[in-house]
């Protein structure tokens, strides 16, 4: 497995986003989408990658904006 790969830097870069202070916020939500979408596409490996961050991430943990925002990315790119 190449470890540049794009889900492979999305999962690494989760520990470090989730690491200060448990959660995500805006810009960190952004910086991960960057990393998916650099090709322009997300495949099936980011979309699990993806999934399984926003799976940790509860409406109480963030600000309104965020929750909203991981919504809108759930739908937009098909993430369970």
């Amino acid at each position: 497995m190449d470890r540049n790969s794009p889900h492979i830097q999305l999962a690494y870069h989760s520990i470090a986003c989730f690491s200060d202070d448990g959660t995500l916020d805006l810009e960190e939500i952004n910086f991960l989408m960057g990393i998916a979408l650099a090709d322009k596409n997300i495949d099936d490996d980011e979309r699990r990658v993806l999934s399984s961050i926003f799976s940790k991430i509860s409406m109480a943990d963030v600000a309104p904006k965020v929750w909203d925002r991981i919504k809108a990315i759930k739908e937009k790119h098909s993430i369970p």
